[in-house]
């Protein structure tokens, strides 16, 4: 026996083709700052597919943030529409910038993708001058990117204070000194030969 391929030719009439190209077309709905699930619907019921991708943005999680095609655009009923939705905004871990110089918190926060923030002074007597006190996120917090953190920098010891601690340990010093003489006073002279007997 030989096997011979059969070949099948179809024709069809110009005019069926188009009509049925016509009658397949949709237009893109406007998805745009609404939920996964009803975009999702939107879509289905027009006979289109998705394509979901998912990106970071500052609209809440699952909120649809754009589209290709674009809204108002003829396609073919069953064609891919990718729609991009957010993952939220990114967040990020925060790290202790105590003890850092002001520069070294402002490049930390930098390279973590968060702002600095107002920064304010404040004595300290355990910082130094010039160091991180405090910060308005604290460290291993998660926090959005994007977000500022308000630190509080050291100027270093309260000269005031340290005034006053001063004054207070040398009137302390002087007491105990007058105290002391006022003790030797009483105990009046010891010398050779005045002694209990």
């Amino acid at each position: 026996p030989v096997s011979r391929p059969i070949v099948v030719t179809v024709c069809r009439n110009r005019e069926s083709l188009e009509e049925k190209a016509e009658a397949e077309l949709v237009e893109v709905p406007d998805l745009s700052g609404i939920q996964r699930e009803e975009a999702g619907n939107r879509l289905e019921e027009l006979g289109l597919r998705v394509n979901w991708v998912e990106d970071c943005g500052e609209r809440p999680e699952n909120t649809v943030l754009c589209q290709e095609p674009e809204p108002g655009k003829q396609i073919a009923k069953g064609a891919y529409v990718t729609v991009t939705v957010s993952k939220g905004p990114e967040l990020v871990k925060m790290d202790s910038l105590q003890l850092m110089t002001l520069d070294q918190a402002r490049s930390r926060l930098g390279e973590l993708g968060l702002e600095t923030g107002k920064v304010r002074e404040a004595y300290s007597d355990s910082v130094p001058a010039g160091k991180v006190i405090s910060q308005s996120v604290k460290a291993d917090q998660m926090v959005k990117a994007g977000e500022p953190v308000q630190l509080t920098v050291s100027k270093g010891k309260d000269p005031e204070k340290e005034a006053q601690e001063l004054a207070r340990r040398q009137a302390e010093e002087a007491s105990l000194a007058a105290a002391r003489q006022q003790e030797r006073a009483m105990q009046g002279p010891v010398g050779p030969g005045m002694g209990a007997g």
